[in-house]
């Protein structure tokens, strides 16, 4: 019984990719604003940030833009000391200097955003991601459409480890 054990543990630990099992999950709540974007050195400090996928030449990786946004009374407090008359159009603004760019860690966590509007997400991994950019709906849900709206990540020691798909009118 023990040497089954082990080798169930063994199998365990090989594949530390998330399994996408396109689950229903609460989509992303962001109260009053992201970080701001700051790199000491050539790294991303840690955060939270408002990011675009970027296309990479060449590459099959994931990189996202990073870019600070402000929502809500955040966002018209901020438009108004700016004198900005329409700085908050759809109660939210971003950014579009400065910016980062940053890698998506293989083990990230992804949510991505029903495109028939707000409030429905889905939980997939950062493979699943992955065939979504490049067209590869074959997986998802019946009706399901990737649509590239923007995320909220979560940055620790250079990588997104978080991507939640936020919706966006």
């Amino acid at each position: 019984m023990s040497a089954v054990a082990v080798v169930l543990v063994i199998a365990a630990c090989a594949d530390t990719t998330p399994p996408s099992t396109w689950t229903k999950v609460t989509s992303p709540v962001v109260s009053s604003q992201t970080d701001d974007v700051a790199v000491e050195g050539t790294t991303l400090n840690d955060g939270t940030y408002w990011a675009e996928i970027a296309p990479v030449s060449g590459s099959g990786d994931i990189v996202f833009r990073v870019l600070k946004a402000r929502f809500g009374a955040t966002c018209t407090k901020w438009a108004t000391d700016m004198g900005l008359d329409d700085g908050c159009l759809n109660d939210y603004n971003v950014e579009s200097y400065p910016v980062a760019y940053v890698a998506l860690d293989p083990k990230a966590s992804v949510t991505v955003a029903e495109s028939d509007g707000p409030g429905t997400s889905y939980s997939i991994n950062a493979d699943t991601l992955q065939k979504l950019v490049n067209g590869d709906t074959q997986d998802a849900p019946g009706g399901y459409s990737w649509v590239p709206f923007p995320f909220v990540v979560t940055v620790i020691d250079g990588y997104v480890t978080t991507a939640e798909q936020y919706w966006v009118p």
